[in-house]
């Protein structure tokens, strides 16, 4: 059962689809005769970014309800009976 349960779990997450930018990066240096770097640049490249999205804010009115005390046993068997 445990073994199924793995398996299981694990076709769950292989089966997913995830969502990634396609980037790649371009890495520039700079070295001067004796190989030693001088500078170093890395620029990405990315195929696709998509656009943020911004939503307009939400307004609520939220009114607030005085409840009231609780009850114990006694006390709603003596309301009830009149006491």
């Amino acid at each position: 059962m445990k073994n199924i349960m793995i398996a299981t779990s694990v076709a769950v997450l292989m089966s997913t689809t995830a969502f990634a930018i396609d980037c790649k990066y371009v890495q520039n240096i700079i070295l001067d005769n004796n190989n030693v770097i001088l500078s170093s640049t890395t620029t990405y490249v990315c195929k696709e970014s998509k656009p943020i999205i911004i939503l307009e804010p939400t307004i609520k009115n939220v009114k607030k309800f005085k409840r009231r005390p609780v009850m114990s046993f006694s006390q709603i068997r003596n309301t009830a009976l009149g006491y």
